[in-house]
């Protein structure tokens, strides 16, 4: 595993439709460790229960235990 800092970004566009419900901003800590779908099934009970903060800590410990 390379270890340090890359000034390139990773760009995606993509367009939001009204059935988009949220978005996951995340550095590679967490990418790296998480998939898409793991992201999100983390995320989602949290944006059932309106608390932003809550689905970030989750995904942080997540990908604390698998690093």
């Amino acid at each position: 595993m390379e270890v340090g800092v890359n000034a390139l970004p990773e760009i995606t566009e993509m367009n939001l439709v009204e059935s988009d419900k949220f978005m996951i901003l995340a550095s590679d800590g967490v990418w790296e460790f998480i998939s898409n779908d793991e992201a999100v099934n983390i995320v989602l009970p949290h944006y059932q229960n309106n608390s932003a903060e809550k689905a970030a800590e989750a995904l942080i410990r997540e990908s604390m235990k698998k690093w």
